[in-house]
């Protein structure tokens, strides 16, 4: 929690950093960041409680623990085909209206905020895409 509350609104996480922990930069006025591509794992509440628009997950994340990126501003999210798990409220408690992300990738609860864009994944198989919220709200699947 070393960076925590901090009120930082700009960093760029070391490119050799492997492993960053729990809480690292919560709560702050972050809109933008930076990770390493080194980075495996997102632990939880990573970046949660910030302002950020938009996050490049790297290719090297293979899971995206809970409430990793919650209350933030992300409207567009892009799942590398790496990650196989999202925990519970990822990315909850931020305003998506499109995501994409691979085949079979494992969905907690409200992962990618209400329930309803993890329902219209699996009810669509679980394939990889895109998928939009309707202008009437509800997630369809975009394979345009």
């Amino acid at each position: 929690m070393e960076f925590a509350q901090r009120g930082i609104t700009d960093f760029q996480i070391p490119i050799d950093t492997v492993s960053i922990g729990d809480w690292a930069f919560s709560g702050n006025e972050l809109t933008k960041v930076k990770l390493s591509s080194r980075i495996k794992k997102i632990y939880p509440d990573i970046l949660s409680g910030n302002r950020l628009t938009h996050i490049d997950i790297p290719q090297s994340v293979a899971e995206i623990d809970k409430m990793a990126f919650y209350d933030n501003e992300i409207e567009n999210l892009f799942i590398p085909q790496n990650v196989r798990r999202i925990g519970e409220k990822a990315f909850f408690d931020n305003p998506l209206v499109s995501f994409q992300i691979g085949d079979n990738v494992e969905l907690e609860e409200s992962s990618l905020g209400d329930d309803g864009a993890k329902d219209c994944y699996y009810r669509n198989g679980r394939v990889q895409g895109k998928y939009v919220r309707s202008v009437y709200g509800e997630w369809i699947y975009d394979n345009n």
